[in-house]
């Protein structure tokens, strides 16, 4: 199976074994948007005002956010991965 890469904006090649990567970035930017237009929040800091949240979340919901970051951090250099063939 090919596997898709693409350079991101600083210049670093990711690759998408799966073939999934596109369709997840779209899923986070329409998750953004609506928390934009719950919130109001501009662009500049919609990302950091939404993982703010999510640690307000985290700590009603019992859930540590930091291994949860870990975690993620972990599922997306799976998801990246280049696979030798």
């Amino acid at each position: 199976m090919p596997q898709s890469c693409l350079k991101t904006f600083d210049g670093r090649t990711v690759y998408d074994p799966e073939g999934m990567n596109d369709s997840r970035a779209d899923w986070a930017l329409k998750t953004l948007n609506v928390f934009q237009k719950l919130t109001g929040t501009d662009d500049e800091d919609i990302l950091s005002d939404l993982l703010c949240n999510l640690r307000h979340w985290c700590d009603r919901a019992g859930i540590d956010f930091d291994a949860a970051l870990d975690r993620s951090t972990r599922c997306y250099q799976d998801e990246v991965m280049k696979v030798e063939q």
